[in-house]
This record gives C-alpha cells, sequence and structure tokens, in this order.
C-alpha cells in the first residue's frame, strides 16, 4: 500500500534583457519577482526548518543550516506558489498538489506568472530594452538550470530501492519528458539535435548536488513534512509547456514511484550504465539504440518504458487511470515515429 503522491514542481526561468548586453542576470531576475509583486502585500518566507545540505544517505538524525541567501527577492503568491530568485534566476516554486493533473495546472500557471512578470519588468527599462524569460533549460554555451519534481514519498521504503529502480526509469522516460536540444554541450558527443535538454549535464548516478555533478537520483533530504514522510527531489528532468507531457510526466513518475513503494519493481529492468545511457537515449531519435541491462540482455528505452507502464497498471490502486492510459497511448504512437506524438 502505497501513501498518496503529493507532487509540486519548480522552473527556473532562463533571463535576457535584449539590446542590453552587459545586463546583470541576479538584478534583472530580482527585478522581474519585484515587479510582479507589490511590497505592501508581500508575504515573506520562512527558512525555518530547511536543510537543503541533508543528505539521505547519511544518518537521518543528522542535519544542516539552511544555505539560503535571504536578501534575495522573495514572495508567495496569491495561489500559494513561491516566486523568487535562487542562482540568478527567476524560479517560480508551485504549490503542492494531490493529484498529477492539479499539478500539471499548477505549473501552468507558473508560465502565466512568468509571462506577467517578464512585462512588468519590461515598462521599467529603457525605450528600446526587453526583457525575456525563457522556458528551457540550457542556454547553449554550457549552462543548465533545472525544472525539479518533488513527489512524497514513505520514509519507511529503503532509499537504498530508490537509488536501485528510480535511474533507469528516469533515464527510459526521457523519450516522454524531453523538450528538444540542438546540439551538444558538456562535454558530450557531437549531436545536431537531441531528444533532451538536460542529459549532457548529468555526471554522477547518485549526489546531493543540484548545480554541478548532477547526479540522476539527488540525495536531498527536506521534506518540508513531517518526517514519517520523504520528498524526492528529481532534478532531471526537461521544462515541459505541452500540458499533456506534463501531465504524463509527473503521473508516470507518481505511479512508478506507488509501485516501487508496494515492491513491485525488481531489479531487472536496472541499467548497466545508467549515466551513460541517459546520454545515449537522448540521441536516440528512432527510439532503437539497445540498452545494456544490469543482469544482461538489452532493451530500448521505448520497450523498458512499456514495463514500467505495465507495473504500474499492475500496482496502481486506482488513483492514476487517466495517466495510465495517456502514457499508453503515448508509447504506442511513438512507435509511429514523431509525427504520432507531435500534437502532445
Amino acid at each position: 500500500m502505497s501513501v498518496p503522491k503529493v507532487i509540486g514542481t519548480e522552473t527556473e526561468f532562463g533571463i535576457n534583457v535584449r539590446n542590453d548586453p552587459d545586463f546583470n542576470p541576479s538584478l534583472a531576475s530580482s527585478l522581474v519577482v519585484n515587479s510582479l509583486v507589490d511590497p505592501r502585500f508581500r508575504v515573506g518566507w520562512s527558512y525555518e526548518g530547511e536543510s537543503p545540505r541533508r543528505d539521505a544517505r547519511r544518518p537521518f538524525t543528522e542535519a544542516f543550516a539552511p544555505d539560503v541567501d535571504g536578501s534575495a527577492a522573495n514572495a508567495v503568491l496569491t495561489n500559494g506558489a513561491r516566486f523568487y530568485v535562487d542562482h540568478a534566476h527567476p524560479e517560480y516554486s508551485a504549490p503542492e498538489a494531490l493529484d498529477p493533473r492539479t499539478a500539471a495546472l499548477y505549473d501552468k500557471a507558473g508560465e502565466v506568472v512568468a509571462q506577467r512578470a517578464a512585462a512588468a519588468a519590461t515598462h521599467l527599462l529603457g525605450e528600446a530594452q526587453r526583457l525575456a524569460l525563457y522556458k528551457n533549460n540550457s542556454d547553449g554555451k554550457g549552462a543548465s538550470y533545472g525544472a525539479h519534481e518533488n513527489v512524497l514519498l514513505d520514509r519507511s521504503l529503503p532509499f537504498g530501492r530508490v537509488i536501485a529502480t528510480l535511474p533507469s526509469f528516469l533515464v527510459t522516460r526521457q523519450i516522454i519528458s524531453g523538450s528538444g536540444k540542438l546540439g551538444a554541450e558538456n562535454g558530450r558527443a557531437a549531436a545536431r539535435f537531441q531528444i533532451t535538454q538536460r542529459a549532457d549535464h548529468i555526471e554522477e548516478l547518485v549526489g546531493l548536488e543540484t548545480t554541478l555533478r548532477r547526479p540522476l537520483v539527488n540525495t536531498r533530504d527536506e521534506p518540508h513534512a513531517d518526517e514519517r514522510y520523504r520528498r524526492l527531489h528529481v532534478i532531471v528532468g526537461d521544462a515541459t509547456m505541452s500540458e499533456v507531457q506534463t501531465f504524463v510526466k509527473l503521473g508516470s513518475l507518481a505511479a512508478f514511484l506507488a509501485a516501487v513503494e508496494a515492491d513491485g519493481v525488481g531489479d531487472e529492468l536496472a541499467l548497466a550504465n545508467p549515466v551513460e545511457a541517459a546520454w545515449a537515449v537522448s540521441r536516440d531519435l528512432e527510439l532503437t539504440t539497445p540498452l545494456e541491462l544490469a543482469e544482461g540482455g538489452h532493451a530500448t528505452a521505448l520497450e523498458l518504458q512499456g514495463r514500467y507502464l505495465e507495473l504500474a497498471e499492475k500496482y496502481d490502486e486506482g488513483r492514476y487511470a487517466g495517466v495510465i492510459a495517456e502514457w499508453e497511448s503515448l508509447l504506442a504512437d511513438m512507435e509511429h515515429g514523431p509525427d504520432g506524438v507531435a500534437d502532445r
């Protein structure tokens, strides 16, 4: 029996001021946040209890002081989201939701927030200048910024099972969650086009960092909830603007984790080299590249996603029927090429 999957998203927006080659991204990001929220009515953010340096691999009692910049622009919006400056980017942290559809709607609301904030900030710039925000994950010059997913887990689930099962799911989910990318970055193999923007910036299997040495499984242990629960912090996905894509991206992760909690996901689908497989899948435009499995044999990303879909459906408790139907439709239509899923 799995716990209900509370779901939330975080989007770091790329930022640029056109006709101002010397713009400061930190100052521009502060302008964006402050332009949207009137300081007279701003609700502040409490950092009490935050511990982003606490690691799930260390003893449960070990904690760290919050690593935050209290001077950064920071506000709570009327829909419950947090809009603030994080590492020189405006970030929209959506309210947590109890189902993937609501989570996708709140994520979409973040695009409206970003659009309004950029327009408001532009009015404060010079006549020829225009501030623009981008919902993507790469500037094409080596920098990557995140679109994170957060999902509630029962702490009784050993974190070792997360490490054993999650990487292969996330690597193969790229065929659904990727936003497309021109070229290659971060010293990876050349490519004219890739499925995902984030894969080139994944460097480790497991780790605590989010801005360097980025891992497939992030071990940040910061639940923002009762300590009976864990907040799984997923940092490898792309920012998505298609509502169906966002719905399936979030919903498939929740359904998969429910199956893991029900002890329904074994090790037979584990990849032999998940990090290298992440790079390979991103370049597998035909979805035919065989990936080596840890227990022997090979399977494509499309085939492995089909297996994960079967497991999610088997262990579903009636929570994710809509997700499973859309997920199944996407995988079936992908077999006929990109045009089959271009509308979604």
